[in-house]
């Protein structure tokens, strides 16, 4: 998957990801720094970079690459798929085809999942994630299926890059070599702007050499206790530190509830109130090709790629219908019954999306 990585970078920018110097300069940005995507947008690039990932555990393998480039759920026969295609003859283009963006959104309330072949809305405001995987139009389906034409042919060469950077981290030989991945030591935070963001500076860009590894939330219902990620996420856990340093989150109330069947989550951290509040900045989203929705798990809302913020969501049920594309940073270890209780009550004024009719305010909360 990494050899695929780079061959759809290339293949994309007419130069390697890792430069195109020397043996060991090549190596040592392969080792420690970020692959250089160039003109790949979108889904695409997503994948690339998911396939890139300096830990080959966090990788995707060539069957989730085909799925999603192809548009299928985890679940989908490959086999049946494919014959269906071929048998298909090719429609011509359409008055209207579209690209779509890499997630759809939906309505603040009443929101029902969007079924093809129907183009999503636009993203509304910051703070908000999408309740099913976007379609894809049929020039951007080109691309991407010629990057699992491309996902298949290279997955033999895949072993070449598979002894390069061995997944025990033993070289040939039985010598230990030098450490296959260094995560990232500085975090990006760009200014945001908005009628509804609260100042309160920027978190440092240089990582603290210890992490914080819980969080507490203190709420009018009881207390919670996350257990954070910072080796997944660790720009999210240090945004998370430092806003709860501020008291960002203090007498705030979680704004909004989904209780949709197959979307089941409770989204906080907006001091507005209004689902587009936030802080000054935004940063870029981290490690979504390992990320698990499922019960517990805490992930950050967003308003399209890399607009993380304040606002993040709980998840009181296991989902298939969010893509990937929510960093994944905590996992509630006790209160869920919390969580339980607001769901239990519904949304206010009836509906499946909206403003939780058992209000829930964070009266503090901290990491340590």
């Amino acid at each position: 998957m990494f050899a695929w990585g780079c061959t759809m970078a290339f293949a994309a920018n007419g130069v390697p990801p890792f430069g195109s110097d020397s043996v060991p300069a090549i190596m040592q940005r392969i080792l420690y720094q970020e692959p250089d995507l160039g003109a790949l947008t979108g889904d695409l690039r997503t994948l690339v970079a998911s396939s890139l990932e300096k830990d080959p555990a966090a990788r995707p393998t060539a069957l989730q690459v085909l799925q999603r480039l192809l548009g299928l759920g985890p679940n989908a026969d490959l086999l049946a798929e494919g014959t269906s295609a071929v048998a298909r003859p090719a429609a011509p283009p359409q008055a209207g085809d579209w690209t779509p963006p890499a997630a759809t959104h939906p309505s603040p309330a009443g929101w029902t999942p969007p079924t093809p072949p129907t183009p999503p809305p636009s993203p509304p405001p910051l703070g908000t994630y999408p309740g099913g995987r976007p379609q894809t139009g049929r020039g951007g389906r080109v691309l991407l299926l010629a990057g699992a034409a491309a996902a298949v042919v290279i997955l033999a060469s895949g072993l070449v890059a598979a002894l390069l950077l061995k997944s025990d981290g033993r070289a040939e030989g039985g010598r230990t070599p030098v450490a296959q991945s260094a995560p990232s030591k500085s975090c990006a935070y760009r200014p945001a702007t908005g009628a509804n963001v609260k100042e309160v500076g920027k978190p440092p860009v240089a990582l603290p050499a210890t992490a914080p590894s819980r969080a507490t939330v203190e709420t009018g219902l009881g207390t919670l206790q996350i257990s954070l990620d910072a080796g997944t996420a660790p720009c999210t856990v240090n945004s998370l530190a430092y806003l709860a340093a501020q008291k960002f989150y203090d007498r705030t109330s979680c704004h909004r509830l989904t209780t949709d069947p197959s979307l089941q989550v409770l989204q906080c951290g907006d001091p507005s109130g209004t689902g587009a509040g936030g802080p000054g900045y935004q940063f870029d989203d981290e490690s979504l090709s390992s990320a698990r929705y499922t019960r517990g798990a805490v992930a950050m809302a967003n308003a399209g790629p890399n607009t993380n913020g304040s606002q993040f969501f709980i998840l009181y049920g296991d989902t298939t219908s969010l893509p990937a594309s929510y960093t994944v940073f905590g996992r509630v270890t006790s209160g869920m019954d919390i969580v339980d209780a607001v769901a239990r009550k519904g949304v206010a004024g009836g509906g499946t999306d909206g403003a939780p009719k058992q209000k829930v305010a964070i009266n503090e909360l901290r990491t340590s």
